[in-house]
């Protein structure tokens, strides 16, 4: 496999990519203006041209794609993948950014928390800033998705709520499985159980999705976990 990896704007070695500084009340209340100018905008763009270069550079020697993300990744992957349809496979674990009110109710720690203390401060933006994460509601673009994709939901999260994970999964335009697996976001013994779902979308990602992928409510993996 050839990978490739990306720091969007304002992370990492892109930290300088990032317009202007970035909010004192945490990076998704960047550039909460407008639409436009919001931060979410850049880096979803930023993750798409990621996948579009990787693809120059490789030329042929590309047989399929897959887009894979991990909760704010998880995300992009979703709203990337609706707007320029890429991909052969999209992999979202835990996909944060969806699910704007629900986010707004559930989330305790991570970006949604760090909106609600936002909100805490400043009650008077509540309903334009409800309506500029609705423009970036990963929810919102599953619709368009029409590729295959695997999503993986933690049962128990207080960064991404289940339920927030399950309205971007709900919302999928294409055949989907969705993997339910105990946490996420935590440092307890059960993470380890992701291995698992690693192991299962590298092995679609190097064999392809198969006719039944999407059709049955037992994953192949499990069939192999549950043997004696």
């Amino acid at each position: 496999m050839n990978v490739v990896g990306v720091e969007v704007r304002g992370y990492g070695r892109s930290r300088a990519a990032l317009p202007g500084s970035p909010s004192p009340h945490g990076y998704v209340l960047t550039g909460i203006g407008s639409p436009e100018e919001h931060v979410l905008r850049g880096a979803v763009c930023d993750y798409a041209r990621a996948v579009e270069v990787g693809k120059g550079i490789l030329g042929p020697l590309v047989s399929r794609t897959v887009l894979h993300g991990a909760s704010f990744a998880g995300g992009l992957a979703v709203m990337a993948e609706a707007v320029w349809g890429l991909a052969d496979l999209l992999v979202a674990a835990v996909p944060s950014l969806g699910w704007t009110e629900g986010r707004r109710a559930l989330a305790e720690e991570g970006s949604g928390a760090e909106i609600s203390h936002y909100l805490e401060a400043y009650p008077q933006h509540e309903a334009a800033l409800m309506r500029l994460f609705s423009y970036f509601d990963a929810m919102n673009f599953a619709p368009d998705v029409r590729c295959p994709a695997l999503v993986g939901v933690g049962l128990a999260d207080r960064v991404v709520p289940a339920p927030t994970v399950y309205a971007v999964a709900d919302h999928l335009g294409g055949r989907r499985e969705v993997v339910e697996l105990p946490v996420s976001h935590t440092d307890l013994p059960e993470e380890r159980l992701w291995e698992e779902f690693e192991a299962y979308w590298l092995r679609l990602a190097a064999e392809g999705v198969p006719p039944g992928f999407g059709k049955s409510d037992k994953l192949p993996y499990e069939e192999v976990s549950d043997a004696p």
